[in-house]
């Protein structure tokens, strides 16, 4: 008998047992709903590309700091949630992404201020570790001045930490809605377009064009970056009965990528094209929808309410059913259909057929992209070009490194400190020295 499989012996012939093949089915299942991040490059070698699916390391950091869902104290002037469960979220998928084009334990550290008073932190690994934590102010002052002045700042800052350099290399791009809506009304210059209505929700609601930014400052390229995420229930709603115990079970999508151009004037006008399409799907799903924006026409000004509509019914929709996250956001970023399935595949992840995935994400291209969407990114699907690196939330913190920390401290600072009850604020576990730990650690110390 296998310790994995009941097998049994019938004619010389070895039968799996239906609870054998049920256990099966349940690791093929565990393995193919994993968070990953994928990294490859396009066939001529002028951009880099990461796409990561970070829904289960983000319901773990929502879930073990019970970051709200909403609330008077994070709400904007008009009523909406900033909704800081999603860019909690966002920012975990945001690092992941980053930390994917660096090796092994190099790391990037991800801190973003918004609404003024609130901070989230994001440190993730390139080899798959990521864990974060949310401090959420009470300053209704802070929060106020966000909503009635706009230009409030709204600000990341990168810290790397890499191989053979002493200290982290920090990068600090922040932007504010002025800024963003200057820049919108300059690039998209039609006077009723769905970005300028809704510039200042976007902004606000999705990490999108602030992850935008930070690429746009401190790397100084014209990248193509999407970060987004979803929940059960309408990003522009707030269940008021929702408690921080079940938030983390109704967020359904968290992913996003990033297009890095390497010879930036061979690909400035695709990858600025997509980048307004991911503006506009990000306003979509982030904005409840608005009777000025029922006209018909081209993308420009076409229905948001179409925009979000068409996004349920493919990328989440077979997201969910499916779990078809990378290959369907690859093929959306870069219509091609074919190797995004074999990127996918080769990085054994679940996919559709190609026709199946051209069939549901080629009409969302044509409704964001326009006459752009002939426009294409070649891939490179073979095995040297594409990295899969499985993603989870992990915190190395521990009782011994703590005790370690506190043999440097004085009798008087441990007498002081005995007894309190110390958590890791990444992944809030208990790291408290136990009674027998605390006297030990008093009787050695120097007075």
């Amino acid at each position: 008998m296998s310790p994995c499989f009941d097998v049994e012996k019938k004619s010389g012939e070895k039968v799996i047992s239906t609870h054998a093949m049920t256990i099966a089915a349940a690791k093929v299942l565990q393995y193919k709903s994993r968070d990953v991040a994928v990294k490859t490059v396009s066939r001529c070698g002028n951009v880099r590309i990461s796409v990561a699916n970070t829904l289960n390391a983000s319901k773990a950091a929502i879930q073990r700091h019970s970051v709200p869902l909403g609330g008077e104290s994070l709400s904007e002037g008009n009523g909406q949630s900033i909704a800081p469960h999603l860019r909690m979220s966002e920012i975990i998928n945001f690092s992941t992404l980053l930390a994917s084009f660096l090796d092994q334990e190099e790391r990037v550290a991800m801190h973003h201020k918004f609404a003024g008073a609130h901070h989230l932190v994001s440190e993730s690994m390139a080899l798959g570790e990521c864990r974060g934590y949310a401090s959420f102010s009470n300053d209704g002052d802070d929060v106020e001045g966000h909503s009635s002045s706009s230009n409030k700042m709204e600000s990341i800052r990168v810290d790397r930490v890499l191989y053979r350099q002493a200290r982290p290399v920090t990068s600090v791009a922040s932007m504010s809605y002025d800024e963003f809506h200057e820049f919108l009304q300059a690039q998209y210059p039609a006077p009723q377009s769905q970005l300028a209505l809704h510039s200042k929700m976007l902004f606000e609601r999705s990490l999108t064009p602030h992850a935008w930014n930070f690429y746009r400052k401190s790397e100084g390229v014209a990248a193509t970056v999407l970060v987004h995420s979803a929940m059960t229930e309408e990003r522009g709603e707030v269940p008021s009965s929702s408690s921080s115990s079940s938030i983390h079970e109704q967020l359904v999508y968290n992913t996003g990528l990033i297009l890095q151009p390497i010879v930036s004037e061979q690909v400035t006008s695709t990858l600025a094209s997509l980048q307004r399409a991911c503006f506009v799907l990000a306003a979509a799903t982030a904005t409840p929808a608005d009777p000025r924006t029922q006209a018909g026409g081209c993308v420009e000004d076409a229905s948001l309410a179409a925009v979000a509509a068409a996004w349920r019914s493919t990328l989440l929709k077979r997201a969910q059913e499916d779990r078809t996250n990378i290959q369907d956001l690859l093929s959306f970023a870069t219509g091609d259909y074919e190797s995004a399935f074999a990127v996918a595949e080769g990085c054994r992840l679940p996919t559709s057929t190609i026709a199946s995935c051209a069939n549901n994400i080629e009409p969302l291209r044509k409704l964001l992209l326009g006459n752009d969407s002939t426009q294409t990114i070649e891939l490179d699907s073979s095995e040297g070009a594409m990295q899969r690196t499985p993603i989870d939330f992990f915190c190395r913190c521990s009782k011994e490194d703590f005790i370690r920390v506190l043999k440097s401290c004085s009798r008087e600072q441990l007498e002081g400190a005995k007894g309190q009850v110390v958590t890791c604020k990444y992944c809030k576990k208990d790291i408290s020295p136990g009674a027998e730990e605390w006297e030990q650690l008093i009787s050695s110390a120097q007075a």
